[in-house]
């Protein structure tokens, strides 16, 4: 699972930088959420 989150984590990068503002804002929050999975595991 380990990976998947990796790469959770480097899609969500590359999606902060988006035109689009609210998909850099959902990509912002996200990786939010995965930070902590990551400090969890």
């Amino acid at each position: 699972m380990g990976g998947q989150l990796q790469r959770a984590i480097a899609l969500s990068e590359i999606l902060r930088n988006h035109p689009h503002s609210q998909i850099n804002t959902w990509a912002n929050k996200i990786l939010a959420v995965l930070s902590k999975e990551i400090s969890r595991a």
